[in-house]
Order: C-alpha cells, then structure tokens, then sequence
C-alpha cells in the first residue's frame, strides 16, 4: 500500500522537535520529511540550529530539506520570515507531491495569536485563533500541538535536547512582549486566564461556524453571478436583511481581502438611497460599482488590466 507522504516543519525548538520524534516512530504508515529554513537572522546561532537538526534527523532516518533565506531586518521581520517559510513548505511540497505539512504551534501560541489579534482589531475570525487544519488546496496544513502548552512539551522531551531561540527574549517584537511580560500579570490575576481565552476560542469558533453556514444560505440568495471576472449582486435581496447578515456578507463576498473601514465604507454607500449609481475604488484589492439594483464587484488588478487590454 502506497503511504502517505509528510512534511515536518522543523526549527530545532522544543515544539518541532517532539513532533519529529511521534513523527519517527510512524514510518510504517507515512513517508516522513522534515523542512529547516534557516532566516540567517540570529548569525552564529541560526547555523548551530541548522547543524542540530541535520545531525537529528541523521539519528532518527529523516529526510531534512534545508534552505536558507535572507530576510530585511529593517521592519516587518516576523511575518516575512513567516512568508518565507510558507512559500518553501507550498514549492516543497508540490515538488515532492506532499500532502500535509505538520507545524508545532502550541496552546501558547495560540493565546498569544488570539492576543495579538484583539490588540491589532478583529473580529469574529481573529478570536478564532490558529487552525488546528487548514486545507490550502493541494496541501493540508495540521498542527496537532494545539491542545498541549509549552511547558507540557518540554516535560515529555525530558532529557532530550533541542534548540532555544535566544530572540524569544527580545520584547521588541509583540509575541514576545506579550508572552514574557503580559501574560504573567493575567496570570497574576487569574492562573487560568489562558485556559479561559482558549474557551472562547472554542465558544466563537462553534458560533461562527453556524453563523457560517447561515452566510453561505444569504450569499447564495443575492448571487446573481459570480466567476473569475465579477461577482453581481442582487440589491433587492440583499437589503432585506439586517445590518449584521448583510456585513457578514460583504466579508464574504470580498474573500476576506477588505479591513473593517472598507466593509463600513461598501455598507454605507448601499444604505444611501439617495445614490444608485457610483463607484469605488478600494485600494489593493477591489473596484466596486453600483448601478440600481445591482451591485458589480471586481478584482482591482483583473480591471486594470482589462484597461491596459483596450489601450493597445
């Protein structure tokens, strides 16, 4: 029987490590890989964690792809580093026909995300927190550590080694402030406020989860057309609901690539009864255009090609 091709994520951190070794003992049901992508951002030590988990995957009979990146260090270093190893686990494992990808998000990670979220302004779908699966198509991105804290991970490697990324220390990045200076003062206050913020998560993901699927029902009725050009709505329809369907609406239909102003902004120019003819450009991502009772929604950069088409 043909098995299961996977690929492992692998920092050298305590997470990835617990995950190589479970991971090792299943060769009888999955083909194994294990991805290092070395950001070369802490000198010295990036290439320590390079060394330490060639020679562990050597120990354990892994296949270890390792690749090297360069990251700007002026601004924005977590989510390009973040960028960087995602667009390498996408070209990996459609190389080697790869069909899900193991990642060592913990519980702690999860509280800090759902944090950081709330600080920077969300909604329903940041209080959601990190997905234990997320299917991406061709690939399938699973992180069974969800339910484990870091500490718990670090008891079940016992003496076993791994890697400690001394940039964890530095409070100049948001992540870090929060997990080395405000979660211990939540604690203070109450020593299960994570366990409570991970109760949220799952009381929100199971509302939006029915909220969900009454979308899908509302979106389905005001669709007039939708494809690879435009999507047409129906204005008549949609204007029967009430504010909160027809916002939940607007998310929907413009695929989560429009922020809060720009949802407010679409809604309002529809509330207006006085105007039933205008356009607006949203910038980066759509052009939206309103004429009676129908709304056209398009890709900004499908318009702005079509009218470099017509210059020609």
């Amino acid at each position: 029987m043909k098995k299961t091709k996977i690929l492992l994520a692998l920092s050298g951190g305590a997470d990835s490590v617990f995950l190589l070794y479970v991971l090792s003992r299943m060769h009888a049901f999955f083909d194994i890989y294990a991805l290092h992508v070395n950001h070369q951002l802490r000198g010295i030590e990036s290439d320590g964690d390079e060394r330490f988990v060639v020679k562990l995957c050597q120990k354990l009979g892994i296949h270890l792809f390792t690749e090297k990146v360069r990251i700007n260090n002026q601004s924005g270093i977590e989510e390009q580093a973040r960028d960087a190893r995602y667009s390498i686990i996408r070209r990996i494992c459609e190389e080697e026909s790869i069909e899900a990808c193991f990642l060592g998000h913990n519980a702690d990670d999860d509280v800090e995300t759902i944090l950081m979220n709330i600080l920077r302004g969300t909604g329903i779908n940041g209080l959601s927190g990190i997905k234990f699966k997320r299917d991406l198509g061709d690939l399938i991105l699973i992180r069974p550590l969800l339910k484990f804290y870091k500490p718990e991970i670090v008891d079940f490697l016992g003496e076993l080694e791994f890697r400690e990324d001394s940039s964890n220390m530095s409070n100049k990045f948001l992540r870090n402030k929060l997990r080395n200076q405000v979660l211990p003062e939540f604690l203070k206050l109450n020593d299960k406020s994570k366990e409570h913020i991970l109760n949220l998560k799952q009381v929100v993901c199971e509302t939006k989860s029915a909220f969900d699927w009454l979308v899908t029902e509302k979106v389905n009725n005001v669709l007039i057309e939708q494809n690879s050009q435009e999507i047409v709505v129906d204005l008549s329809r949609y204007i029967r609901y009430n504010n909160q369907i027809r916002k939940a609406i607007l998310c929907r239909l413009l695929n989560g690539k429009a922020n809060f102003r720009h949802i407010n902004l679409v809604f309002d120019k529809i509330n207006d009864l006085s105007n039933g003819r205008w356009s607006l450009d949203l910038k980066g991502s759509w052009i939206i255009r309103r004429f009676r009772n129908r709304l056209f929604i398009y890709l900004r950069s499908q318009v702005k090609a079509q009218a470099k088409e017509e210059k020609k």
